[in-house]
């Protein structure tokens, strides 16, 4: 994933869309940031 993918505004979404993101980010960030 790049940097650019971070700036990814869930608002700007359906709502479904913004959960899978957010669910996506918390495994994102577990790899990430440990």
């Amino acid at each position: 994933m790049g940097c650019s993918q971070a700036k990814i505004e869930p608002e700007a979404l359906t709502p479904d869309d913004a959960r899978i993101i957010r669910e996506t980010w918390k495994m994102v960030g577990r790899e990430a940031y440990g």
